[in-house]
């Protein structure tokens, strides 16, 4: 859907995203999709042994591990996506305009990058309880608000010049993300399925005040 939209939009559009989207998707791959391979048959084997008290620990792990790790790469995607962008691809016919749009574009998905990481979190402990109807039905709601907020963010961008109109498409995809990995918390945790173990405010501070920390450095080295 993204792709189709883009592809009404100036040329070079697709690739700009695709680009962007490439930089999302390695620590996506290197943190998401090992968290849900190592999850799952913990999970199926604590669902089996009817221990919620265990069920509930591990996803809590896979959380907090996504926080410690997601956090932080968020922010650097979104501070350096134009150095990472030149650094990868400036080259050949990838001009330093690319650079720009698809630096952009980047900047726009970084805040969901949580989100699509936080989706291989709770989506194994579904499976794990033999139960694939409600992650479906998460997406396809997730799906439904990502192709009105492209529609509508496209619309705005498009109308107004505050950003170039594709970074409408990422920045949709992002809330999608972020709403889908929501929805699927709130089933675990209305199910009974999943409570928050005690010291999220102070993990919440330990994250959050060094990512700041390194985004201001970041900020303070690029402006040098």
């Amino acid at each position: 859907l993204d792709t189709l939209i883009a592809s009404f939009l100036a040329a070079g559009s697709i690739s700009w995203l695709y680009y962007s989207d490439r930089l999302v998707e390695f620590p996506l791959g290197v943190l998401g999709i090992a968290l849900a391979t190592v999850i799952l048959p913990r999970l199926s084997d604590q669902h089996a042994q009817q221990s919620n008290q265990q069920f509930a620990a591990t996803l809590d792990w896979a959380l907090r591990c996504t926080v410690v790790v997601g956090v932080p790469a968020a922010v650097g995607l979104a501070v350096l996506a134009e150095p990472l962008m030149a650094t990868l691809f400036y080259r050949g016919e990838f001009t330093a305009r690319d650079v720009a749009m698809s630096a952009a574009s980047l900047r726009a998905y970084a805040p969901g990058l949580l989100g699509f990481i936080l989706v291989k979190v709770p989506a194994p402990g579904f499976f794990a309880r033999q139960d694939a109807r409600t992650p479906v039905r998460s997406g396809l709601i997730a799906l439904a608000l990502g192709m009105a907020l492209s529609l509508l963010f496209v619309g705005v961008l498009s109308r107004t010049g505050w950003a170039p109109p594709h970074t409408g498409i990422a920045a949709a995809t992002a809330c999608s993300a972020l709403l889908n990995s929501a929805l699927l918390f709130f089933g675990l945790r209305a199910a009974g399925f999943y409570r928050a173990a005690a010291g999220w405010p102070k993990l919440v501070v330990q994250v959050g005040l060094p990512s700041a920390v390194m985004g201001g450095a970041l900020v303070l080295a690029l402006a040098r």
